[in-house]
């Protein structure tokens, strides 16, 4: 999925207007930022929703997760500068195996 895939499929469901999906192009340019950066850092429509739409144009699961109920073991398990060089917190520890969640 490329960024221009999600702000076509973001305008065409009318989560944003033509005139925002060109402002996205431009200022990813521009900044050299994602548009799913400047969609989340401005606010322009709820992360859930871009994730509803990436989870359906990469074909993987979308399931919401209330922060509260992850354990702080867990996050323990990853060392915070991984998780943020690639934007994933362990959710669950099952039969050995983290599973995570991109953030």
């Amino acid at each position: 999925m490329t960024s221009d895939e999600l702000i076509q499929q973001l305008e065409t469901r009318g989560l944003i207007t033509p005139a925002i999906a060109t402002r996205l192009k431009r200022d990813s340019v521009v900044s050299g930022q994602s548009p799913e950066e400047t969609l989340s850092r401005e606010r322009i429509i709820p992360d859930e929703q871009v994730a509803e739409v990436k989870s359906e144009l990469l074909k993987v699961p979308y399931k919401a997760v209330d922060p509260a109920t992850i354990d702080e073991k867990l996050l323990a398990m990853v060392p915070e500068e991984t998780a943020r060089t690639y934007q994933v917190i362990p959710l669950s520890l099952q039969e050995n195996l983290l599973r995570g969640k991109t953030v």
